[in-house]
């Protein structure tokens, strides 16, 4: 396979993730449904984790045109600039939004999640206690004593597992949001900085001094 032919490959394998890449986030965030917590959480979810698709679909855009005949063609290549740096700001905004829509839904998605665990926990205590009333010259204190115990170190259990798993995952997803959302800025401020900017060490026609 010639030069020309993987460069050609690459640059559509790109442009197809990128795309791939934008429907995925739209299909996320449409309809948009902010006032529901639960939603937000899953789409902040699912947005750390295709977070990397458009940078890689970029990425591989810029080696196929680095690759291709069009690296010398300068409407071309700052024609892919400007139509990057737009994507690669397009892609920071919808993080920044999903950052902060997501720190204002992650306590109630987790306060709703405890309160589910403390009332199904209450309603086996009721359970237990109805049953322990009406048999209660059948059972021993000792066993209704272990019982509660028992009810009472799941309960424990539960609510400090569930604190464990929102704290890993608030940091993993705010981490990976945020750091992709600095490398996309970066990637769109250098992108628009450079456009029709000639290359150092050659004149404008592109002959060496």
């Amino acid at each position: 396979m010639k030069l020309k032919d993987v460069s050609i490959v690459l640059m559509a394998f790109g442009v197809v993730v990128v795309l791939c890449s934008f429907l995925d986030f739209y299909a996320l965030y449409y309809p948009i449904m902010a006032d529901k917590p639960d939603w937000t959480f899953m789409v902040s979810q699912n947005t750390a984790s295709l977070v990397s698709l458009p940078a890689l679909g970029i990425l591989m855009f810029w080696v196929g045109l680095n690759l291709s005949g069009l690296r010398h063609n300068n409407f071309a290549v700052n024609t892919a600039k400007l139509v990057c740096g737009a994507l690669c700001t397009l892609f920071f905004l919808l993080i920044v939004l999903n950052m902060a829509m997501y720190g204002l839904s992650v306590n109630s998605v987790k306060t709703n999640k405890l309160e589910a665990v403390k009332a199904e926990n209450n309603t086996i205590k009721q359970q237990v206690n109805a049953e322990y009333t009406q048999n209660k010259a059948y059972i021993p204190v000792e066993k209704y004593d272990m019982a509660m115990k028992q009810l009472e170190d799941d309960l424990t259990y539960k609510i400090n597992y569930i604190n464990l798993t929102y704290v890993k995952t608030n940091v993993k997803t705010l981490a990976t949001l945020f750091l992709f959302a600095i490398l996309y800025l970066i990637a769109a401020i250098k992108l628009f900085t450079s456009t029709g900017a000639q290359p150092k060490g050659r004149r404008i026609y592109g002959y060496l001094p």
